[in-house]
């Protein structure tokens, strides 16, 4: 190499080769000249100067900037080369900083309370029922004083609780009323529902808000009627059950019946359901079920719900909602339960007194028994792992179903509030 030629290393040679042949990211910019070597150029022109050979660039001319002053009070920061900086946490990052600047993940800001707004705490007590212990049966939300809370803040609370049912308890508006009931699921309010009227009854004789040591005969006041409930205690240190006598008797409904497309919504062989005992039927005491038998209860817990064949063939059926039964293999007087309910929000139910209401009339179309009384025991909850009881007991008059009593026991679980717009 002769001295005072300058021969760029690495990167810089490559680009000058590039710029030379027309390639690399300037490529149209510098044309090759005829007759003038690899990695040569015609005279070159000053920065700030343009030429046939040559585009117009900025001079170079170096400017007046002010120095930053750099300060020993703050960590250095990390090396270009060093790998995975870790970043530093910073108090003061916003939500509005670009992605670069931001040190850590920042949640949004919390919506201002409007002005004026005056907000009030509204109680609320969680219990577990049809069971006799916690973290079993079927969860349920109870706001024992609902007066002031309208409608929307009532489905909005329901959404944010996240449980099967929210019940808000109201004073009585028919005369014979003890309470009225308002029920929620995350998606919808219901005209009547078995698990919160139980839970409910339990919740208020626990919390002293009903009158007298007990037993307790009350009335709830619900969109489908009256619903009358005992409440007792079988010793002192017994949990409490409930019984409610439904307000209307099951009636039956039309429904799909196919058992291939009941097979592929529950995710079964064919077979499953067409070699159960008993036929697919619908019924309603209020809420409608599509009541689907399967033949064992083994197919009861292999079941995997078809959200899909649901919305093609279900949702809009008069009874949307799935209710799966399987005989037991001892008891023929106890039945195994699955629920599932897309349009209420619902994926699964550990324990639905609905559904087992409307079963009563089923079983008793399809049994035809001849005793006063027939009594079930229903199990329901085992697959989700929140096992449940239910006792289901249909009473008959002159040959025809004169009564459903559905009950179990329930236990208080936590306490807390929600803050609300007053």
């Amino acid at each position: 190499m002769q001295a005072g030629h300058r021969q760029p290393f690495g990167p810089q040679r490559r680009h000058r080769r590039d710029v030379a042949v027309g390639k690399g990211p300037v490529k149209g910019l510098v044309e090759r000249q005829q007759g003038v070597a690899v990695g040569h150029s015609v005279a070159r022109k000053r920065d700030g100067e343009a030429g046939a050979d040559r585009p117009y660039r900025p001079s170079r001319r170096k400017c007046n900037r002010t120095r930053a002053v750099v300060s020993n009070d703050h960590p250095p920061r990390p090396r270009i080369n060093q790998p995975n900086p870790t970043p530093q946490f910073s108090p003061f990052a916003s939500a509005s900083a670009s992605p670069q600047d931001r040190t850590h993940p920042v949640s949004p800001a919390p919506l201002p309370k409007p002005k004026g707004t005056t907000m009030r705490s509204l109680s609320f007590i969680t219990a577990d029922v049809f069971t006799d212990r916690i973290f079993g049966g079927n969860p349920l939300a109870v706001f024992p004083d609902g007066r002031g809370v309208d409608d929307a803040t009532m489905q909005a609370i329901a959404q944010e609780m996240n449980l099967s049912e929210t019940v808000f308890v109201l004073p009585p508006e028919q005369a014979g009323e003890t309470r009225r009931l308002r029920i929620f699921t995350p998606a919808m309010e219901l005209p009547f529902a078995g698990h919160p009227t139980v839970g409910t009854a339990i919740v208020l004789a626990q919390t002293g808000e009903l009158d007298g040591p007990g037993p307790w005969d009350i009335v709830f006041g619900e969109r489908v009627g009256p619903v009358p409930v005992r409440i007792t205690t079988a010793s002192a240190d017994a949990a409490m059950t409930a019984t409610l006598s439904s307000a209307r008797l099951p009636t039956a409904l039309d429904t799909v019946r196919d058992p291939a497309i009941l097979a592929a919504l529950l995710g079964l062989p064919e077979r499953a359901v067409s070699g159960a005992a008993l036929d697919p039927a619908a019924y309603s005491a209020g809420v409608p079920f599509t009541i689907v038998p399967v033949a064992s209860r083994a197919a009861l817990s292999a079941i995997a719900f078809d959200v899909a064949v649901w919305r093609a063939h279900l949702a809009e059926q008069p009874a949307p909602h799935i209710y799966a039964i399987a005989p037991d293999d001892a008891d023929p007087q106890t039945i195994h339960a699955r629920m599932f309910a897309p349009a209420m929000g619902i994926t699964e139910d550990p324990a639905t007194g609905g559904a087992a209401t409307a079963l009563a009339g089923y079983l008793f179309d399809r049994q035809r028994p001849t005793a006063d009384r027939t009594v079930w025991t229903l199990l329901q909850g085992a697959d989700m792992g929140r096992p449940s009881t239910i006792h289901l007991t249909a009473d008959q008059s002159d040959g025809r179903l004169s009564a459903v009593h559905v009950g179990g026991g329930a236990v208080i679980v936590s306490r807390g509030s929600f803050t609300i717009p007053a």
